[in-house]
Parts: structure tokens; sequence; C-alpha cells
């Protein structure tokens, strides 16, 4: 470890200890604080402030030398910086807090002070003989001069404040003269005068920034002396004398110490042999190269080391400007490690560091020529050269002279290097490569400016030319600046500022000597670097050999930084109207209140009327009542009022014409019509006309529909027509009301949407029973035997329905479970076959036995057993939704049909229950489809029987052909033919039947996401029905909306439409 390590460590301990030692003291005195606070209203508390006031000098004085000791350790350590930052604002609130003690002990007269008082003088006779101090305005000496000219005249109250100002008149000199020279010589002016001088120079601020200026302009100290100064006082000021010398003076010989030259100058160093060199070398750690003990290897791999070590590459005309890059690069590396100052370096930064201090001494070999020969010259060119990269950007800079004899010599003249930015700041983020690129083009632009100022002044310059390898960069030199965003704005706009008439082309990456300046170079590398020493090769030869000035110009679709085209909009504000001003209000009872009371307002503030301070009167609200009439009919009668305006008018449009409009002398707009001889009150003789848009109309219209207990239209517009007449007052009424939710909720009128089409199960000709609805009826009662009093219990009849032809299978089931449902289905299904599709509503019993299907269809036994084609789909319709079923709705309606009359109030046993139901299917089965037959040589309806055995179920026996021979038998493909004639006949009269709709024809508007409705509950009225809001539509395949899911307060629901009452709204 250096001595220089050893003395920073030694001060940086010393610091710490001083700060510890300062805040201590500094707690004191506030502990003093805060006593003489509470003295000032304690009298109790005074007797402890004398005792705590008599240390408080020692406590400053202690504080005051721990400060010293901190500023003596932040020059040695070279952070001075610091003490503003850090020290400055402690100082300042301990003179705050000791001053604040001062005033309080001055203040209550039984504190003793901690200076001494000045001895009581009996005459003013006596005050000549004492010397006064002086003041001459220096900011340094002011508080020595306050503290004596206080003690002596300021607190003595023995001398009157007349002598006191002609003794500080005395006392002052020089600028402080001048401050209180203005004002006259009295008694009253002392204080003052006093308060002037105080605001001058009791500045604290000032005054340490006055001693800091004196400590750090104190001469550089280099005595070892130094160190032990506070502990030898003798010889204090005698080291301190002594330590001015300059830092860099000559060391004298480490081996002899006698004379100031190096090492391998010494004549007893040339005395020893080669092997006793070699030892003093190695034992005193000198440098084999320079025999020097502050080499640059010495230094150690950290943070500091690398840090002072670089510090130490000076370059004062930017010659090793890639080597300072690569050094400042690396040093940026430490910074995002987050080491320590003293923390040893990773390996793999410690083996680039050693690499490149190892490299070092290969400089010594590389000879700068400073002088650039222009004694005989025929053209002189200034040559830029700029580029980036990701570590960061250079400029480099040649001074090209062309000779009368042709030769041409390149210079450079000097290069700078910035690294780039960190990525991740919020500062620096942004800077992609062609914004480096661009900074490296205004750094150029700088140097050349600067050294064409510099060296045109000595001899004239022909032309200046910079180049770039960046082709975004020169379309955006050759652009228009305002097409970018400010980033680039500003740089091209600067560039263009500092060389105006410069020349910029492009180059190779290979031919730019500043890549090697923006990358960094070893020591090594930056020695054979000829592109940096001579410039590029192209550089010896004639201009019309050059690089030409431009390759092709980007798009500006292409181009990064353009900025995106902006959109002006201006927006003109009117001043609002009164009439906007009655929008705001949704009821006429707080319209009219708040124009009573801004009317009552007027008349006390600016007609100076005499008002009530009580409720409104009926005489207010009359007033506030026709100033809102007035405002209504001049916003939508402005045409009206000018031609009643005139004498002989002549009212237009014909409608108003018919009412003889009028105008009061209150100039409002009342209806004359001929109802004056009537015995009617004025009013209602002549009513007041309002418009049906008007908002004031809606709100009157809804405040005489409440108070009316939400009539209908003919009473509220024969309350209306008492005051007001409205311009087509029943829509306008019609309209409120149809707005009115009590109205509204208490009707219930459910929307009715248009008759879907038919799904394809039913206009598809496909085998019966392929897609069937089922539905269950009952409960019916059957017994188990004929016996009487026998025990009954219920069953249900399972219906299903064929699609297409409307046949009909009935089936008894003994309850509701899934598991009967099951069994019923499997007798369905060994008769009729597997259907494909299953439709029927969303019941426990369907959506239990689906489920039971489906596990039983994904069971790979199953699926070995059944062939793969028996597949069944089954659709559910939505909850309460039994019009979506018509067809087996219908079915049960036509087996109730039966079972009432044949049954009545006979209790049947299973076995006449099964019978019955089966005669009832095949008279179901022989309805005709249609009500006869278009072929007038056929007189057999179309029945579903036909499509089941080839005729209806219930037809008259036929004649017994068994005894026919069989050649007189209609052939197979004969009974073929017919049996698909049935489908023909299907096809060409039943299908037809159901173009048509019977109902629900009209289109209304669907129900949106977001409208709130009621819901239709069965059993209760509608004031009770639960309120919901719409969060999903489903739309059929002609996208009417037939089904919602609605949020309630209980949760979601999916509805049929017809079962909600859509609430009206605003909108």
């Amino acid at each position: 470890m250096t001595n220089k390590t050893k003395k920073n460590e030694t001060a940086e301990q010393a610091l710490e200890c001083a700060r510890i030692a300062r805040n201590r003291a500094q707690k004191s005195i506030s502990d003093i604080l805060n006593i003489a606070r509470l003295s000032v209203n304690n009298p109790a508390e005074r007797e402890q402030l004398s005792a705590s006031v008599k240390r408080l000098d020692s406590f400053f004085s202690r504080f005051q030398a721990e400060q010293d000791v901190i500023i003596n350790s932040l020059v040695v350590v070279g952070r001075s910086d610091e003490y503003e930052s850090i020290d400055s604002p402690v100082v300042d609130t301990v003179e705050a807090v000791v001053d604040e003690i001062r005033e309080i002990v001055d203040r209550t007269s039984e504190v003793t002070a901690t200076i001494q008082p000045v001895p009581t003088r009996q005459s003013f006779s006596a005050l000549p003989k004492i010397e006064l101090p002086s003041f001459d305005g220096s900011i340094t000496n002011w508080c020595a001069f306050r503290d004596s000219f206080k003690s002596l005249v300021h607190e003595d109250s023995n001398v009157d404040n007349i002598h006191k100002f002609q003794l500080l008149s005395q006392s002052l000199t020089g600028s402080a003269l001048s401050v209180i020279k203005s004002i006259p010589l009295s008694a009253a002016n002392y204080n003052v005068a006093w308060a002037a001088l105080t605001d001058r120079f009791e500045n604290k601020r000032l005054l340490a920034t006055a001693h800091l200026d004196k400590l750090f302009a104190f001469k550089p100290i280099a005595s070892k002396l130094v160190l032990t100064a506070a502990s030898n006082p003798i010889h204090k000021n005698k080291s301190l004398s002594s330590s001015s010398s300059k830092l860099n003076k000559p060391k004298s010989c480490t081996l002899c110490n006698r004379g100031e030259h190096f090492l391998y100058h010494c004549p007893e160093f040339k005395t020893y042999s080669v092997s006793q060199r070699r030892e003093y070398v190695k034992e005193n750690k000198l440098c084999f190269s320079c025999m020097s003990s502050t080499h640059i290897e010495d230094t150690p791999n950290t943070k500091r080391g690398v840090l002072s070590a670089i510090a130490r590459l000076f370059d004062s005309i930017g010659a090793l400007g890639p080597l300072l890059l690569w050094a400042k690069s690396f040093m940026q590396q430490l910074w995002q490690t987050q080491l320590n100052w003293d923390t040893p370096l990773p390996p793999h930064l410690r083996i680039a560091w050693r690499q490149f201090l190892s490299e070092l001494p290969s400089l010594s070999n590389l000879t700068i020529t400073r002088h650039i020969d222009i004694r005989e010259y025929q053209d002189v060119q200034l040559l830029g050269f700029a580029d980036a990269s990701q570590r960061g950007y250079a400029a480099n800079v040649y001074l090209r002279v062309v000779h009368p004899t042709g030769k041409v010599s390149v210079s450079l003249v000097t290069c700078k290097t910035k690294v780039a930015p960190l990525k991740g700041s919020e500062r620096d983020e942004s800077l992609t490569i062609p914004r480096l690129e661009l900074c490296a083009a205004l750094l150029l632009a700088q140097l050349l400016h600067r050294l064409h100022t510099k060296i045109a002044s000595v001899i004239p310059i022909s032309h200046v030319r910079a180049w770039t390898d960046s082709s975004v960069v020169l379309s955006w030199l050759t652009a228009d600046q305002k097409m970018f965003k400010i980033f680039v704005t500003n740089r091209v706009a600067k560039i263009h500022t500092l060389l105006p008439n410069c020349k910029w082309s492009h180059v190779r990456t290979t031919e730019n000597p500043a890549d090697p300046s923006s990358r960094g170079l070893l020591p090594s590398d930056l020695v054979a670097c000829t592109l940096h020493w001579k410039g590029p090769t192209f550089l010896q030869f004639s201009e019309d050999q050059w690089p030409g000035p431009q390759l092709e110009t980007l798009n500006l679709d292409g181009l990064p930084e353009v900025k995106n085209p902006s959109t002006c909009v201006m927006v003109v504000c009117e001043t609002p109207s009164f009439d906007t001003f009655l929008l705001r209000f949704s009821s006429w009872s707080r319209l009219q209140h708040t124009l009573a009371y801004a009317l009552r307002f007027v008349d006390r503030v600016i007609v100076k009327r005499p008002t009530n301070t009580d409720a409104l009167t009926p005489d207010e609200l009359q007033r506030a009542m026709r100033l809102a009439v007035r405002v209504t009919q001049r916003t939508y009668f402005p045409e009206l009022l000018k031609q009643l305006a005139k004498p002989n008018h002549l009212v237009t449009p014909s409608t108003m014409a018919q009412l003889a409009p009028f105008m009061d002398h209150a100039g409002l707009i009342r209806v004359g019509g001929r109802l004056q001889r009537s015995m009617l009150s004025d009013d209602a003789k002549q009513p007041y006309l309002l418009p049906k848009e008007s908002h004031v109309t809606s709100l009157l219209i809804t405040a005489f529909h409440r108070r009316l207990l939400h009539a209908g239209p003919k009473l509220i517009i024969a309350m209306l027509r008492q005051e007001f007449w409205i311009v087509s007052c029943r829509e306008a009424v019609r309209r409120v009301i149809f707005k009115c939710v009590t109205c509204t909720r208490h009707k219930a009128l459910h929307p009715t949407p248009r008759m879907g089409i038919l799904p394809e199960a039913r206009v598809h000709s496909v085998r019966a029973f392929s897609s069937v609805g089922t539905d269950y009826g009952g409960p019916y009662l059957i017994k188990e035997c004929k016996r009487r009093n026998t025990k009954t219990t219920k069953v249900y009849i399972a219906l299903f329905v064929c699609m297409a032809t409307k046949a009909i299978h009935l089936e008894i089931v003994s309850d509701l479970t899934a598991d009967a449902f099951l069994a019923a289905l499997d007798r369905f299904v060994a008769r009729r076959g597997v259907p494909a599709h299953v439709y029927s509503d969303c019941g426990t019993n369907y959506v239990g036995a689906a489920r039971q299907l489906k596990q039983i269809f994904r069971d790979k036994d199953v699926q070995t057993q059944v062939s793969a084609h028996i597949v069944c789909d089954w659709h559910f319709n939505s909850p309460a939704t039994p019009h979506f079923g018509g067809l087996w709705e219908a079915g049960i309606k036509s087996v109730k049909f039966h079972l009432k009359r044949v049954i009545g109030t006979q209790v049947l046993t299973y076995e006449e229950l099964e019978t019955l139901c089966v005669r009832i299917e095949g008279i179901l089965n022989s309805r005709p489809l249609t009500p006869a037959s278009t072929d007038p040589h056929d007189h057999t309806a179309l029945t579903p029987g036909h499509f089941l055995i080839g005729q209806p179920i219930m037809e008259v026996p036929e004649v017994n052909l068994i005894e026919v021979p069989m050649n007189r038998l209609t052939r197979w493909q004969l009974l073929r033919q017919m049996h698909q004639s049935f489908w023909k006949r299907w096809s060409r009269e039943y299908l037809n039947t159901l173009q048509g709709r019977q109902k629900w024809t009209t289109i209304q508007d669907n129900l949106k996401v977001g409208d709130l409705v009621i819901v239709d509950a069965p059993n209760q009225p509608p004031s009770v029905w639960r309120m919901g809001r719409i969060t999903a539509v489903h739309p059929g395949p002609d996208q009417i909306v037939r089904v919602i899911t609605i949020i309630t307060q209980d949760g979601e629901m999916k509805r049929p439409v017809v079962k909600v009452v859509k609430l009206p709204t605003d909108k």
C-alpha cells in the first residue's frame, strides 16, 4: 500500500469520526433550544435554561472544531464538493439554532448571557476612552465587528440612540458606511440603520462561502509535518508556512537522495552490475522500463485504481482518442457491475485491464508530428469524418495540404470521442444507432467550426468537407428538418448553422478513420492503425477520385424519427345560453324553485328591493314560471315574436293562425281562441303557448303526470290546458308517458319478436322419427287392479313427435326421473329406430338423460356394439320458452283432448291406459296433414301413417289378398314408388302450408346489451318483478334476438325476450 493510499484512509477515518462528534454537539445544542422554548411560557424552566446556556459555548466550540476537521479531511481526500451538499446545510441549521437560543435568552431577562456583559458606565464621558472596532464592509470581518459593537454600545442601556448612531457612523468605512449614509442622523433612525446593516451583512450563506473561498485559496500542502501539526502547537505555524512547495517539483533520486535526477542517471546506480541493478529494482518495487515508483502498472486492480490510471493518460491534441474511448468504455462497464471503489475486479474484467496496462509501454514507440508544414502550399482543405457504434461516437479531423510540387500531405489535427450513454436510464433509452450517428455528425460539425475559425485566421482554407457512413444521417441532413422529431430537428439545425456551406458525403466503413475511434483500440492496435494517423488512402488522390457526394437518399417512409402527421382541431366555445342552463334540471319543481330564488337574489342585490327571507310565495313561483316560459318562447318561436311585434301582423304558418296568438303586457305569447266570454279562468281562456319539443314542456308534462298519479293522456291534456297550450299536445304527452318507468312496469308489454324460420329437421325429407321432439303430459292416476279401493299411483305420458311428418309415439312412464325417461326412450328406439336429433326443453329429466346418453356412447364397449352411424344429438330450448317447442306442445294438447273425453273421472289400470294411449297414437297418426289432396284422382288425404305403414293407421281393412295368385300382385318396385310418392306429396302439399306465419309477424328492434329490463315472474304483480340488465344476446339464424342473458341481484339467468319488459331510458 502506497503512502498516498494510507493518507487517504487516515483522512477517511478522521472524516467519519469528526462527523459523528459534530452530530453529538448538534444534538446537545438542539436540546438547549428545546429547554429555551419551554422557558418562554414557563418561568420555572428558566433556572434550568440558565444552567444549560452556560454549556452552550463549549458545545458550539466543539461543533466548530469538528467542522474544521471535516473541512481539512475533505480537502485531503479530494471531495471538497461534498461540503456544499452535506456539511453546509448542517452549519446553517446549527447557527440558526444558536441565534434562536440567544434571542430567547435576551427576551428572558432572568437568564445570564454566556458572554460577560460590559461593566455599567456611570456617565457618557467615559465612552471616548474606549477604542471602538471599525468595519470596512468585508463580510469576513462582520461577525467580529457585530459582537464587539453590540457588547460596547448597542446593548448599553445608559447610552441613548442618538449617541449610538453617531458612534456607529464613526466605526463604519467604505461600503459599510454607504449602507447607512443616506439615513438621517436621529435617535429614531438608529434602529433603522442597525437593521439595514444586519440585513446587508447577516447572510450566513455568504459568510460560509467567503470562509470556504479563503480555505480553498491555501497553497497545496506537501510537508509530512502537517499531519502532526495539531499535536505539535509550537512548530505548527512553521510547518504550515513551509508546506507551500509545488506538487510537481522534481523528485530526488531514490538511491543517493542527493540529486534531482532519475535513477538511471544516478552515478552510484551506474556502478552497479546488471544483477545488482535488477535486485535493487525488485526490492524497491520499481518499474523495469522507466525505473519509477509511480508507474501506471503498480495501480491496484480495483475501480479506484482503474480510474486513477485512466486519469494519468494525458492527450492534449486528441491523438489518442481511440485509446481513451476504450478506457472510458471499460470504466463504464465497471459502473454497470456496481462494484465498490476498493473491490477487486471480476476475472474477465481484470484480464482485459491487465492486457491494456501491458500494452501501454508500446506507446513509447509512437512518434506524433506536431508540426504541419504549410510554408509552401497550393491548396489547404479541412476534412472531417464521423462514426458511431454501441460503445460511443467519434469525430476525426484532418488537414490536407497540396504543395506546388503536387505532393499531398494529410495530417491528423485532432480526434474527439464520447462514450454512448448507458442503456436503461430514462434519458438515454431511446438513443438508437442512427441517433448516435447524428450525435457524431454534430460533434464533427462543432470540431470543424472551431478549427476552421482558428486555422483560417492563419492560412486560407479552400473548403471544408465531411464524411459519414450513415445513409440515414445523410438523408436527415438533405431533407426538410421540420419533418422529423425534435431530437433530430434540433441537431440537424445546429449542424447547418455551424457548417452552412459544408459538403457532406458518404464513405465506406472500412475507409472511415472515425470507425476505430468510435469502437476503441488497445495501445498496440492504435500504434499500428494507419487509417487513424494518415486518414483514408483516397485523400492522396485528386478530388474526382473521392467517394461521391452521397448514396441514394432513403425514402421518407423508411426513415426513422419521422413525425406522425398531426391534426389541428379548432374548438369554438360558445357562451352557454339560458336555455342551456334549463337543460340541467330534471324536475319542474326544482327548476321553478331555483329560478324563484335567483329572482329574489336579483331583487335584493341589484334592484335593492326589500324581499322576504321566508319560504317562497305563490307570486314568486308564478314569476319563475313566466321566466321559464319566456325563455322557451324566445328559443322556439323567434319568427312568431317578430311577427307579433309589428302593428298589423300576419301570423304564419296556418297552424299558428288558427290559435290567434297575441303578446300580453309581459311579453309572453298567449293563445287568443274564442273562449273570452266563458266562465273559465283567465289562464284557461288564454293559455301560454309552448312548443312540443322543449325541455321545459317535458318537465311540465312529467310534473302533471306525477301529480295526477300517472293518469292517462286525456286527463293530463285537460289539466295542462287550464294554463298552457302545447302544440301537438297529445304527441308530447304520449312521449312522456312512454318514458315513465312506473307506467311501463305496470303495463308490462312484452316484446314479440318475429316468428323465426323453421329448422332443417322440419323441412327435410328424411326417415320418420329421424329427428324427434319430446315432452311430458300428466300426471294421470292408475290403479293396480280392478278391485275396489285399490291403491292409486301417478303415471305420466312421454310423447315423441317426428319433426318432419308430425308422427306421434306415446309411452307411459312411472315418474319424472332420468332413469324412467331412458327406459321410455329404449322402448321408443326399439320400435321406431334411433333418432339422430332429439329436441326438448331443459327439464332436469331431459338434461340428466342426455348426460347419461353421452356417457353411454363414450363407453368403448358400447361403441363396439353400436354402429358408428347411431348418434343422438340433444338440443335443449332456452329456459322458460315453451313456445320454442310448439310442435310437441300441440301434440300434448291433442293427446289430452282425447284423454279427457274418454277417461273423464275414471281411474284406469295400467293395461287400460296403455291400450287407450296406443289407440290415441293411431288416431293422431291418421290425421290428415293437409285438408285435401290436389290430385283429382286421389281422394285420400296425406297422413303421418303413410310414412309409417304406407296408409292411415285407422283405415278400414282391405280385401284379403292371401288367396290371390302371386302373379296378380304388384311388383316390389311399384311399392317403393308408391312410398316415395308420399314424400313427393309431402313436399308438394304439406311443406308449402308451413310457409306463412300465423302470428308474430311484425319486425321489432332487437334488445341490446346494456338495456335495462324487468323479468316476468308468474304469480307476482309487475311492481315486484326483478330488475336486471342485459349482459349478452343470442340471435337466431335470421339475426333476430329471441333469447337474452340477464344479470340481476340474484345472479345471471337466461330468458326469452317475451318474458321481459324493457324499461325506458333517456336515450
